[in-house]
């Protein structure tokens, strides 16, 4: 990345020139699909207005309850999908993202007749009629929550296409211990898939180390929760895992007090590397670039920090 959008992308934080802010190339890591887009986007496309979910959410539970009952009836189907699919895309270069990790659940292939291949080749075609500039890191995701033998036949299912270049797991964090999933990670790893997990955002830091270390992850989303530990955190910067952290997010679900205490802080100031992200733009309404002007608003970071952190977010660019 060259100095040029260092100096710009910190002139446009400085000013408040969200339209400047645009034009700087950044990652979104941490993205799930189906609520990649603003929910006033899916109101206009349908032509009504959708209920918004609570202002704070006290889990994941919470958060499902809203999804499952105000949204899913309206982005499961086909032409749900496929809009939902589309619009992440197109939100993804409004915002100026050049690399963009986007979450594919493993059970999205039993809604097509050709499975997983007819997936990837919907999710090809988008992205390629939308964004075709865009480096797409297509992330195949895992429930924590679901029927083990189903959950192994649909991620071999993905796997075996070749698409995807990452593995995810997610859902109630403490529903399964990480040794229920040492067989698809392994399995995940034989195919070069890049290995991480949801950890550290509702369990404690020793839970971060322990997942790490028993899946073998490269990254970790959210991972907030080591925060408080410095061994963990310095820990982490050793082993130069990035958290690839939510801030929004994390507010609306009670894992951080507020913006300007977020966790994060400690994060950087302790050495581990750390990326923002947009997490469920659809339920969070908070774009990438809302995320950096949030956290420089709130005075947590600098515009230098925050460039810094962007710059980090973009090494994902030497990896795929």
């Amino acid at each position: 990345m060259s100095d040029k959008d260092s100096q710009l992308f910190i002139h446009a934080l400085v000013q408040g020139n969200r339209q400047q802010l645009a034009l700087v190339p950044k990652s979104d890591l941490h993205n799930h699909s189906l609520l990649g887009s603003r929910r006033s986007k899916l109101e206009l496309h349908l032509g009504t207005s959708i209920q918004a979910p609570p202002v704070r959410m006290d889990s994941i539970a919470d958060m499902d309850q809203y999804l499952f009952s105000v949204l899913a009836p309206l982005i499961l189907s086909h032409e749900g999908f496929s809009y939902c699919i589309k619009a992440a895309f197109q939100q993804a270069v409004e915002d100026g993202v050049t690399v963009l990790e986007m979450s594919l659940d493993s059970s999205f292939n039993r809604a097509f007749e050709g499975g997983a291949r007819e997936l990837t080749e919907l999710i090809r075609g988008i992205k390629d009629e939308v964004a075709p500039g865009l480096l797409f890191i297509p992330q195949l995701g895992m429930n924590r929550d679901g029927d083990m033998e189903t959950l192994m036949e649909d991620v071999m299912q993905c796997i075996g296409t070749g698409y995807f270049k990452a593995l995810d797991l997610y859902g109630e964090e403490l529903a399964r211990p990480p040794e229920s999933f040492i067989d698809l990670y392994r399995e995940a790893s034989k195919a070069g898939l890049r290995l991480m997990a949801h950890v550290g955002e509702f369990g404690d830091a020793e839970s971060v180390r322990h997942t790490v270390e028993v899946l073998g992850l490269q990254e970790v989303q959210h991972g907030i929760a080591a925060a408080t530990s410095p061994e963990i955190m310095h820990w982490l910067r050793d082993q130069n895992i990035r958290l690839n952290v939510c801030p929004s997010s994390n507010v609306a679900l009670g894992r951080a007090q507020s913006l300007s205490t977020h966790p994060i802080r400690l994060l950087y100031d302790h050495g581990v590397k750390v990326s923002l992200n947009t997490d469920d733009l659809m339920i969070f309404d908070q774009s990438i670039c809302d995320e950096y002007f949030n956290l420089y608003d709130c005075q947590l970071f600098s515009a230098e920090e925050l460039d810094d952190i962007r710059l980090q977010g973009l090494e994902s660019l030497k990896i795929i």
